[in-house]
């Protein structure tokens, strides 16, 4: 049972990492772009990206071993870390042979990956439609804000990410805003 004073530090520790630092730090935002103008945040447009790869992306993915450890030993975890790591080949093989065709099925599986949070309340098996197609509605909803509103924005990122895997200068016409939009 933790002390009085550990449950303190630690309630301390929370507050200061999960509110005070946050919007100390969105606060010093807005008091620099309140000073310099819009023109910064062009610059340090990647910054929050890299940010939330770091804090929530990287961690998300690294948690799949940490959580295997615990489900599988000896045989069978190996069995599941090379399933994985062969899973993870054949993947990066289909985009740098078909980027196009990998960032569209990589959205349609983020749609559905979003989803599939809220498939566990009571509502979402009331649903007349099968769960993996509720799945990806309420997912594409997540999706569709930047796809709609920056389509030219959204298309920019995706023609940039295909024509990394393809080793050339970025192609324009790969990803039409129209399409994106659409």
């Amino acid at each position: 049972m933790p002390t009085a004073a550990e449950t303190g530090r630690t309630m301390w520790f929370a507050d200061v990492a999960f509110r005070v630092l946050p919007l100390a730090v969105m606060a010093a935002v807005v008091a620099v772009a309140s000073a310099t103008g819009p023109d910064w945040t062009a610059r340090l447009a990647a910054v929050p990206w890299l940010v939330s790869l770091a804090v929530v992306g990287l961690p998300h993915g690294a948690a799949d071993f940490a959580v295997s450890r615990r489900a599988w030993r000896g045989r069978p975890l190996a069995i599941a870390w090379l399933a994985y790591s062969v899973v993870m080949a054949v993947v990066l093989a289909i985009f740098a042979a078909a980027p196009v065709t990998a960032i569209v099925a990589f959205t349609a599986f983020s749609c559905w990956h979003f989803g599939t949070a809220h498939l566990d309340s009571a509502r979402s098996r009331a649903l007349v439609a099968p769960r993996s197609v509720a799945a990806l509605a309420r997912g594409c909803l997540v999706l569709a804000v930047p796809l709609a509103a920056w389509p030219a924005a959204t298309a920019a990122v995706a023609t940039d990410l295909a024509a990394l895997a393809v080793g050339r200068g970025p192609a324009t016409d790969l990803f039409p805003a129209a399409a994106v939009r659409m």
